[in-house]
């Protein structure tokens, strides 16, 4: 079925805006926004004007890594990776509620030096302002170009225009930064990060299709998606030794699942 007509409306807005541009950086990692986005961009820039950036840290998983490399494969861009500096920000590593302002801004004014004369565009929609997103804030500040926003696209006319190319971006499941499975207030640790990634991927070789592990002293507690709940509580005591096997002993699931809607944590 073809886009509802507001979605169209919006993605003619959107061409408009990308086609004022003659070549542009996209940060790209590898989730559902940014991969529409420069999608979108192949369709009006040349592709050898393009760039797709990936910020890779330690608050990057391997997963998505290998998934911002396909999009990128798929769309035919050029495509870097590139180690990003917000673990030398002690205001990042206190992880307060403006980490994620904190991260933004040494990442794109990382871009920014990197790339003086082009366009850094990221991938935020109209429904990101309706959520607490500190992160935005350093986006505004550094004049980094949301053109999906500007455009006025949500995420659901995101998911209608990707139905209707047939672009797989729809069914990516969401991903984050692995520093939001700290309990903020809790300082940063590359190691934990590691460990709690580990732990996350042999979960998820269990069938789980979306798994956080929210660490707070020590003690972990996972979130799945409502409609897998049974299948991680049927696979309790296999939970269990993957969280002994990386230093856990306290692990709990959350009957909740997954909150729908929540899309960057």
């Amino acid at each position: 079925m073809p886009a509802k007509t507001g979605s169209k409306v919006c993605q003619e807005e959107l061409r408009r805006i990308l086609g004022r541009f003659s070549s542009v950086v996209v940060a790209l990692s590898g989730g559902r926004d940014s991969s529409f986005l420069l999608w979108a961009c192949s369709q009006v820039i040349e592709s050898d004007h393009i760039t797709a950036v990936t910020f890779r840290s330690d608050s990057f998983s391997h997963g998505e890594a290998g998934r911002a490399q396909e999009v990128a494969d798929l769309v035919g861009v050029n495509h870097h990776f590139v180690d990003t500096p917000e673990f030398n920000d002690e205001n990042f590593l206190q992880n307060d509620l403006l980490r994620c302002y904190y991260c933004k801004r040494k990442r794109f004014r990382f871009l920014l030096q990197s790339y003086p004369q082009i366009p850094i565009l990221e991938g935020s929609h109209r429904d990101d302002l309706g959520q607490y997103r500190p992160g935005m804030r350093a986006v505004e500040e550094l004049g980094i170009h949301s053109p999906m926003l500007r455009a006025g696209l949500t995420s659901q006319d995101i998911d209608n225009l990707c139905v209707d190319y047939g672009l797989p971006f729809k069914d990516y499941q969401p991903e984050s930064c692995l520093a939001t499975r700290i309990k903020t207030g809790q300082r940063i640790d590359p190691t934990i990060l590691q460990r709690l990634e580990s732990l996350e991927e042999g979960i998820k070789h269990l069938g789980l299709s979306l798994v956080r592990a929210r660490y707070s002293y020590e003690e972990i507690r996972l979130e799945v998606l409502p409609g897998e709940i049974n299948m991680a509580f049927a696979n309790r005591e296999i939970l269990l030794e993957m969280a002994r096997q990386q230093g856990f002993t306290n692990l709990s699931l959350d009957l909740a699942g997954y909150p729908p809607g929540r899309n960057n944590h």
